[in-house]
């Protein structure tokens, strides 16, 4: 006898009396509402964490003085329930296992004590259904949503849900929340104006097609519109400006086009407007500036062109502007810096063109500056080293030309420094010795001149450093292994002399580029065994010695280049033994001997 026939017969059984339900509720509700795409700042995050309790608080009270005495209510919402659960195509899943009914009993067991399931406070009436995360698969066709005339909380994200969102949701009149985010839902959207009393609507992260529905604009109570990582086409509705209460607007990721609305500035109590990863095209409109309160801009990889507005200056309460990847070109505007909240200024991948404003230092705040690939010229400015929270600093790609700042050396936070591809000179700062936090040093493909600092390495945990295509001199720094955090060590085309330094407690190395300098000294026993390193090159230099055998357990190596020096000795059999590797150059030395019948065998066969 299935739940279903169980369920009938015990409600005939029982006449329809009302029951003593137990008080202890088994549901559970997470109110935490993270951004899909972006991280709120701990502010935001106490704010609206606030703001979203008083909304349930609210509703709740609302809820438990439901005029539902009788048992019907709960009957038909209890077998809508398990009619859902008996279509699913996992139902058995664990987290369900409380949704059934026994014989044992004289009654059925009443679906308020189910799993994510929470009645108002006289049990008698079904307010909110959370199952997020359970991986049930099914669709929701058969979920009869006008059973549930009271229910204020949906929450079925992170499962396995396919199909369309069906027409009857809008049944659920007095919804506030629904969150069907990160399923598999496809088809158009409903319109769903008939639930006026929603608060969130978080669908993000399905593969919803067709164009943003107009009746939305009428759901004048939205705080929260999650409507991103889909497949919506079309433009944005300028109806949406209509949604005076909204906090929270993510549409990024679909493949909407045209202008950004103007009207979008009429929505003044927006915290987040995220439109980034679509096809949207024209010109940034001024009107955003009117967004006051607004903390996290996001536009980027669209197509938008024209220059920045320089109204962005007074967004004053900022804290992350992302524009990257379109097609925005003119000079940085001066303005930027009155936006003393930014912490994070992503202006890379476009046409930007001028010199770096001095004021951005006077952007305290930043912890992210990343201005990379664009056409900037000019000497980078030294009130950049004010900015003393900075963690990385992205400028390559430009045509900025002069020293390198030695005040650089400063910014005691900074993690990550990327300054190649650009026409610096003059010597590396002694003072970038002093970063004790850097693990990211570019400097690649510049006219840099002089010795490297020999105290590199002493004291960071330094896990790339890229000072390749330069005119550098004198030796390397002998101690860059000290913390054993080393992956990538690329010094390529420059004109070092002396040894190099010793790789053997390297043991994270996993591309390394010596080519092309005078470097000299034995390598026998320089490097030990890497069983992450797939590249190295220290062709074209004055090294001797003899090949280790510790080679043939480097089992990741794909790329062996050791021509144009003196190595001699034999070829180790051990090498033979490399599966991975693809090419092996030996060539312009001093070997003797066969070469490994593993060797000969692989360039016959390639």
């Amino acid at each position: 006898m299935d739940d279903i026939t169980l369920y009938k017969l015990a409600i005939k059984m029982t006449h329809c009396k009302q029951h003593t339900y137990s008080t202890e509720p088994m549901a559970y509700y997470s109110s935490t509402r993270s951004s899909p795409t972006t991280s709120p700042t701990p502010f935001m995050s106490f704010f609206y964490l606030c703001l979203i309790i008083l909304f349930l608080s609210t509703s709740s009270a609302f809820g438990s003085g439901l005029g539902v005495s009788s048992s019907q209510s709960s009957s038909s919402e209890t077998e809508a329930l398990l009619n859902w659960k008996a279509t699913l195509q996992n139902y058995s899943v664990p987290a369900l296992h409380s949704w059934k009914l026994t014989s044992s009993s004289s009654a059925p067991i009443p679906c308020c004590n189910w799993f994510g399931i929470t009645c108002n406070k006289a049990r008698t009436s079904v307010v909110e259904i959370s199952l997020p995360g359970l991986e049930l698969q099914g669709t929701l066709h058969n979920f009869t949503f006008s059973s549930f005339p009271n229910l204020l909380r949906l929450n079925l994200s992170a499962n396995g849900l396919t199909g369309p969102i069906p027409v009857h949701i809008g049944s659920l009149s007095k919804l506030i929340l629904l969150d069907l985010s990160n399923n598999y839902l496809s088809s158009v959207l409903a319109p769903l104006s008939n639930l006026s009393s929603l608060h969130f609507l978080d669908l993000y992260g399905n593969e919803i097609s067709g164009t943003i529905p107009l009746e939305i604009g009428n759901m004048k109570n939205l705080v929260e519109l999650a409507i991103g990582s889909n497949k919506f086409t079309g433009m944005i509705p300028h109806v949406l400006a209509n949604l005076s209460n909204l906090h929270f607007l993510y549409l990024h990721t679909n493949e909407l086009s045209g202008p950004i609305p103007y009207a979008m500035g009429n929505l003044e109590n927006l915290v987040v407007l995220d439109l980034s990863a679509n096809k949207l095209s024209g010109r940034i409109p001024h009107s955003l500036s009117n967004l006051s309160r607004l903390e996290t801009l996001s536009l980027l990889s669209n197509q938008l062109s024209g220059p920045m507005p320089s109204e962005i200056g007074d967004m004053k309460n900022l804290i992350d502007l992302v524009l990257y990847q379109n097609s925005l070109s003119g000079p940085i505007p001066h303005s930027l810096s009155n936006l003393t909240r930014l912490e994070t200024l992503h202006l890379f991948g476009n046409q930007l063109f001028g010199l770096v404003p001095l004021e951005i230092g006077d952007m305290k705040n930043l912890v992210n500056l990343a201005l990379q690939q664009n056409n900037l010229s000019g000497p980078i400015p030294y009130s950049l080293a004010n900015l003393t929270r900075l963690k990385s600093l992205h400028l390559y790609d430009n045509q900025l030309s002069g020293p390198v700042p030695s005040e650089i050396g400063d910014m005691k936070n900074l993690v990550d420094l990327e300054l190649s591809f650009n026409n610096l000179n003059g010597p590396i700062p002694h003072s970038l010795s002093n970063l004790t936090r850097l693990e990211f040093l570019h400097l690649s493909s510049n006219q840099l001149s002089g010795a490297i600092p020999q105290d590199f390495g002493s004291q960071a945990s330094i896990v790339k450093f890229a000072l390749f295509d330069n005119i550098l001199s004198g030796s390397l720094p002998q101690q860059i292994c000290h913390e054993r955090s080393l992956q990538q060590f690329l010094v390529s085309n420059n004109n070092l002399m002396g040894p190099i330094p010793d790789f053997r407690n390297c043991t994270s190395l996993m591309r390394v580029r010596l080519d092309n300098n005078r470097l000299v000294g034995n390598i026998t026993d320089n490097f030990g065994v890497h069983p992450h390193l797939h590249y190295i090159d220290i062709s074209h230099n004055r090294l001797y010695g003899e090949l280790s055998p510790k080679w043939g357990k480097c089992k990741n190596l794909s790329v062996l280049k050791i021509s144009g020096n003196n190595i001699s000795g034999k070829i180790p059999l051990e090498v033979g033994q490399l599966t991975q590797l693809g090419e092996l150059d030996l060539s312009s030395n001093q070997l003797a001997g066969e070469i490994p019948r593993e060797l000969d065998f692989r360039a016959c066969t390639s």
